[in-house]
């Protein structure tokens, strides 16, 4: 899948959801790329699924709902890219996530299965969940957040982050990510 809107955007213009699937054959191996423009929907949820996701610079998911990035191998968003839930949460899941663009919402869960979460991006939420098997950040290029409670793991890995305004550490008992991504969506 494509998606290459220079004047227009895919939006359902009011109420419903949008679900972009890149996979012909059902066998997981089409990958989405979002070269320009919006994937909007004023009061539904947005899907993305495939091998690999790639949101190129001036490419904008915006919802009030939900938002579910899930790529089976690498998510990347580059540096112009937005991604933005005004009230609802985003998941952003796969092998590998790279985030050089801007990603804002309530609630907010990256999960990199395989490897690590870098970047040159920022993620702005009330809750933010970062799960990585390898790294998240680099000693080099730390990962920019501005949260209100932080819950960050790696299996292997280091932890390099710049708060962009205050940090209290401690423990979080439980971070209640509440998605409402259908059966579907997983």
């Amino acid at each position: 899948v494509i998606v290459n809107s220079n004047a227009t955007e895919v939006s359902t213009g009011g109420r419903g959801s949008i679900a972009l699937w890149a996979d012909q054959d059902e066998d997981g191996t089409g990958d989405f790329l979002q070269l320009t423009g919006k994937i909007s929907t004023e009061f539904g949820n947005i899907y993305v699924a495939g091998e690999n996701i790639k949101q190129y610079g001036g490419s904008i998911v915006t919802v009030f709902g939900d938002i579910s990035l899930k790529a089976a191998n690498k998510l990347q968003l580059t540096r112009k890219g937005k991604v933005t839930s005004r009230f609802g949460g985003i998941v952003m899941e796969a092998k590998s996530i790279k985030i050089d663009g801007k990603v804002k919402g309530g609630s907010v869960l990256v999960n990199a299965t395989r490897k690590s979460i870098t970047g040159k991006g920022s993620i702005v939420a009330d809750e933010v969940s970062l799960n990585a098997k390898q790294d998240i950040g680099t000693e080099d290029v730390p990962f920019e957040i501005d949260a209100g409670t932080l819950a960050a793991v790696t299996e292997t890995g280091d932890i390099y982050l710049n708060e962009l305004n205050s940090v209290e550490v401690g423990q979080v008992e439980r971070l209640l990510l509440g998605f409402g991504c259908p059966e579907c969506a997983d």
